[in-house]
């Protein structure tokens, strides 16, 4: 049966989704937070799932953390009701464990953007997968580093260099959300600002 295409994208949504060139977005809308705040957000809408995180293309990071947090507490629970939406192909569940990992995987690249852990600590271990993520009681990234070496940036890190060739990741987390409230180097990648001009 054909869905009408404006089921799935209610409100504006449908002409803020370009996962791969979020920058331009952020360019062009200037005011995201407008867009949660007139109702368009629904977190069971999958276009919908990168939303929150665009603040760190702002290069305001807290902010998607609040907006991370918001949205677990007031639509995920363990009653019968506590997903936002179908759960077709796990999309919800998938979503949910990696806001609660304090990761998000950008669609169509490798790229992950760092968030804050809902768990004190995890450990990922399989034969491909052998990493650490340190986190602490705070909510906000305070440094990133990669095989004991600083990350670029706090607000990313890239599937290549990361979970392909092993290592460990280790993720500090500060309460400073003001001092945190910055990359502190390169943006999440965007098609308008040079990135995925080649293929890895």
């Amino acid at each position: 049966m054909w869905l009408d295409f404006t089921n799935r994208l209610p409100g504006s949504t449908a002409d803020v989704c370009a996962p791969h060139d979020t920058a331009h977005l952020i360019d062009l809308m200037r005011l995201l937070s407008d867009f949660f705040d007139a109702g368009y957000y629904l977190a069971g809408n999958k276009p919908c799932f990168q939303m929150p995180i665009r603040y760190h293309y702002a290069n305001h990071p807290a902010l998607s953390v609040d907006r991370v947090r918001e949205i677990v507490f007031k639509n995920f629970d363990i009653t019968p009701a506590g997903l936002p939406g179908n759960d077709d192909q796990a999309a919800m569940a998938s979503l949910l464990a990696f806001h609660l990992l304090g990761l998000y995987p950008v669609p169509s690249t490798t790229e992950f953007i760092v968030l804050s852990p809902f768990i004190p600590k995890y450990t990922i271990h399989n034969s491909f997968l052998n990493k650490s993520i340190a986190s602490g009681t705070a909510a906000c990234v305070q440094n990133v580093t990669i095989n004991g070496v600083p990350s670029t940036s706090r607000c990313h890190f890239d599937f290549y260099d990361t979970f392909r060739v092993g290592g460990e990741i280790v993720i500090t987390l500060t309460a400073d959300k003001t001092g945190a409230d910055d990359c502190l180097g390169d943006l999440p990648a965007s098609l308008s600002t040079g990135e995925f001009s080649q293929a890895r």
